[in-house]
């Protein structure tokens, strides 16, 4: 997904989303340069453990922005 979004990609979050497990939070950071996201779920087994991993990627040139050269 963040590889996606570095890449301007407006279907990033949707793909996300889809192969995220149910109820995660995921979160889509711009910073300068690069893209964090980082996705967290519950885990139903273990009551009070949450799981998070965290990608980041270089924004591309005009990804980020949408521009087209």
């Amino acid at each position: 997904m963040a590889r996606l979004a570095a890449a301007g990609d407006s279907s990033a979050s949707e793909i996300g989303r889809s192969v995220a497990p149910g109820g995660a939070r995921i979160t889509v950071t711009t910073g300068g340069e690069s893209i964090t996201v980082t996705v967290s779920a519950e885990v139903p087994m273990v009551p009070m453990l949450t799981v998070s991993a965290r990608a980041v990627a270089a924004a591309e040139p005009n990804g980020v922005s949408g521009e087209t050269p």
